[in-house]
């Protein structure tokens, strides 16, 4: 029972450590919601390191450059003919970027898409981000711009665990026509080039140029008067809770907790064509906001910037309402209503396996985990007008008995999961509860409201796939059998595992 509390309280601090890295957010040199480097190192746990591999389907030549401190890499600076494929082993590197361009190498390792004085401006490329933490993360990104379409696979012994790509029968340049449709200034945010000079290489998201898109400003003019009161817990050193109330008022959002106040102008969050540092905070969500006076930013990664990011993920997604507003709801609400960022849900609804914008995590789960038993990720370069393969798993769906049994242990960072009702293996559950399988019968609560615990779960010869529906949230645990002995277990949908039998840890489901 020792053993299985100190993995427990392990995981509970690797989801901590998830969620703050997430938290972190766009800082003035990074708008990508995540960090562009730092002290965390990603290494990976296989001695023979992670097997990367690009699969070349673009129809061009293709340049490959891996980019991040503490790099360790096999070979580098690659190019791939089309229809043909590059491997990689990656053994290390701290919030790095797999840079990917068309026809011509980048000339550097930190190539700019808004900037028309860099050297790669008019080169067509895109990238693949990897993020620090317990294992490491990758994901795709149109939080800057869009300019090539991806999928980005994960995998264990060849069975897929992570799929981001476009959505079903989307193809790049259907995208790029729903990109264009929605911009207001083409020639501030369509950037064309290439060995032509005609084609369309990237178009900017309103992070980088906001004057190409609707402002916020009417939407937030007609919200004066409106009541908020944001809470939630925020998890760092050390964790705590927070509640804040307030309003919106002519001049600007005041929120407070009666010992702290918080200010945020209204000029940070409305339109500027240009300014990205004193305007446009909705759409760069890292605009200067003040506590007790104080000037603080997102990039603080304190309780303060917590409030700041609930706050401006909800304007994203047009949550935020006349009247009364509680941030209780806006995550169980459907996103995109009313006014909204309008490039987001485009990439939302054409592109989920990528970033729209910096706060996507908060309400979309997109990240693909490389911890656990993660062996493989591939990432494939798609043709702008073929569709990806949508690729379905074989096995034995939600299995009622079995040859061997094990326990899942759900880890959360929700102080309201224990009132939480769950689906698992077509039985419903209640947080914060401990279960033998198949009664959905609580035998007592857990350690921590956070979690919730199911024993003797059945698993037959061969891989098992159990539906597991949170918070109107799809996952996929998968547990491998092997001879009658359990191999391996992992989860698909953004969430993370690991594997210490017979338990499987769950967490990242926030």
């Amino acid at each position: 029972m020792n053993t299985l509390k100190q993995i427990f309280q392990r995981i509970i601090a690797i989801s901590f450590t998830i969620i703050f890295i997430i938290l972190a957010g766009c800082s003035s040199s990074s708008t990508d919601g995540k960090m562009e480097a730092g002290d965390y190192i990603f290494n990976v746990r296989s001695s023979n390191g992670l097997n990367v591999t690009i699969v070349n389907n673009s129809g061009r030549t293709a340049y490959v450059k891996f980019t991040g401190n503490s790099l360790r890499i096999d070979k580098n600076d690659v190019s791939i003919n089309s229809d043909n494929s590059a491997d990689f082993t990656l053994r290390s590197v701290s919030a790095g970027r797999i840079y990917i361009s068309y026809d011509k190498a980048l000339s550097s390792s930190a190539p700019d898409g808004a900037n028309p004085a860099d050297p790669d401006y008019q080169t067509r490329f895109d990238k693949v981000e990897l993020t620090y933490g317990d294992g490491g993360k990758a994901n795709l990104t149109a939080v800057d711009f869009y300019a090539i379409p991806m999928t980005l696979e994960t995998s264990i012994e060849d069975t897929i665990i992570e799929h981001l790509t476009l959505s079903d029968g989307q193809t790049g340049t259907g995208l790029e026509a729903a990109l264009t449709g929605i911009i207001l200034n083409t020639d501030s945010a369509i950037i064309k080039g290439g060995t032509s000079g005609t084609e369309t290489i990237r178009i900017l998201s309103p992070v980088k140029s906001p004057g190409a898109y609707h402002p916020f400003d009417d939407y937030l003019h007609a919200l004066t008067g409106a009541t908020l009161k944001i809470s939630g817990t925020f998890y760092g050193n050390p964790t705590e809770p927070y509640d804040y109330q307030g309003s919106i008022t002519a001049d600007a959002i005041l929120l407070g907790n009666g010992t702290r106040n918080i200010k945020i102008t209204r000029t940070s969050l409305m339109a500027d064509a240009a300014d990205l540092i004193n305007h446009n905070g909705i759409y760069t969500c890292n605009g200067a906001y003040t506590v007790n006076g104080t000037t603080h930013h997102v990039a603080d990664n304190d309780i303060y910037a917590a409030v700041y990011r609930d706050l401006i993920t909800a304007f994203n997604l047009g949550l935020v309402q006349s009247g009364a507003n509680d941030s209780a709801t806006w995550w169980q609400s459907t996103p995109f209503q009313g006014t909204y960022n309008q490039y987001a849900k485009v990439i939302a609804d054409h592109y989920p396996g990528a970033y729209g914008f910096p706060f996507t995590d908060r309400y979309s789960h997109i990240l693909a985990d490389l911890g656990g038993r993660i062996d493989k990720m591939t990432i494939t370069l798609l043709d702008d007008n073929t569709s990806p393969p949508n690729p379905t798993q074989q096995g034995i769906i939600n299995p009622q008995t079995g040859i061997v049994t094990f326990n899942l242990i759900l880890i959360t960072t929700d102080p309201n999961f224990q009132r939480t009702t769950f689906e698992f293996n077509t039985k419903i559950f209640t947080g914060g509860n401990e279960y033998t399988f198949p009664s959905t019968t609580s035998e007592r609560k857990t350690d921590r409201g956070l979690s919730a615990i199911i024993r003797n779960i059945p698993a037959q010869e061969g891989l098992n796939i159990y539906k597991l529906l949170l918070r109107g949230k799809t996952y996929s645990v998968i547990m491998k059998i092997d001879d009658g002995r359990i191999s391996w277990g992992s989860i698909t949908g953004g969430a993370n595992a690991n594997w210490g039998a017979p338990n499987l840890f769950v967490g990242g489901l926030d």
